[in-house]
């Protein structure tokens, strides 16, 4: 499996610009070279390394646990996005009255305070190709708008028993998603891979339209305590 576990990114607390750039770049290049890496070779590692260390009851209930925060999260995201749609008038504002460097400064924002959220949500974001500037910002900022409405619920008052997935082809190649069933027991690392995927995005989202409508305001969804960075 690639990964970014021993690269070394500019941070976001000096310089966010040069921080998202040298994302972007890393994700292109692993992304290219995962193409060449069949989803079944990886999924074959993944089942190899499980069947010599067999995941342990704790990393299960993690996975468990994050997936009940993604849940709870989306609910919360799609309740919030509808207020805003109504009341606000979000899509109308967010592609027609923003400019780009105004979108561009909220995205970063949004990043930014995701990856503040717990020291483990920014190497999630290796699996998260979609969030950069260039697909979030095509059609008048509509790359976004489509994201968010990929993860909205379509019941917003109601906890799903399971989250809403964000199809990928190259990501679930590179995570071996596609191929990670033995049998009927499911592979533990592409699927918690999965769900911290979807996590980071449904974060990011949340964080974005947060900034927008109240850049003052600083919060997240119960469970996690942040520290502030100010929007430059």
């Amino acid at each position: 499996m690639l990964s970014f576990q021993h690269k070394v990114l500019p941070s976001y607390k000096v310089n966010r610009e040069k921080w998202n750039a040298k994302w972007e770049k890393d994700i292109s290049e692993v992304y290219r070279a995962a193409a060449n890496v069949p989803a079944a070779a990886t999924a074959q590692a993944f089942a190899a390394s499980e069947a010599k260390t067999p995941m342990d009851d704790g990393i299960v209930r993690y996975a468990a646990a994050l997936k009940g925060q993604l849940c709870v999260l989306q609910r919360d995201l799609t309740s919030k996005a509808a207020k805003r749609y109504a009341e606000e008038n979000f899509e109308e504002v967010w592609t027609q009255t923003c400019s780009v460097e105004e979108r561009r400064k909220w995205i970063l924002e949004g990043l930014v305070r995701t990856c503040e959220a717990t020291v483990e949500f920014e190497p999630w974001r290796q699996w998260a190709p979609e969030t950069a500037l260039d697909v979030l910002q095509a059609n008048s900022g509509r790359g976004f708008l489509n994201l968010l409405q990929a993860i909205l619920l379509p019941d917003p008052g109601k906890i799903p028993d399971d989250y809403r997935r964000i199809p990928n082809a190259a990501v679930e190649q590179r995570m071996g998603l596609s191929h990670s069933m033995d049998g009927n027991k499911p592979l533990v690392m592409p699927l918690l891979l999965s769900i911290q995927r979807t996590l980071f995005i449904t974060t990011f989202c949340w964080n974005v339209i947060l900034a927008f409508v109240r850049p003052s305001v600083f919060e997240l969804y119960p469970g996690f305590s942040l520290k502030r960075t100010p929007v430059r």
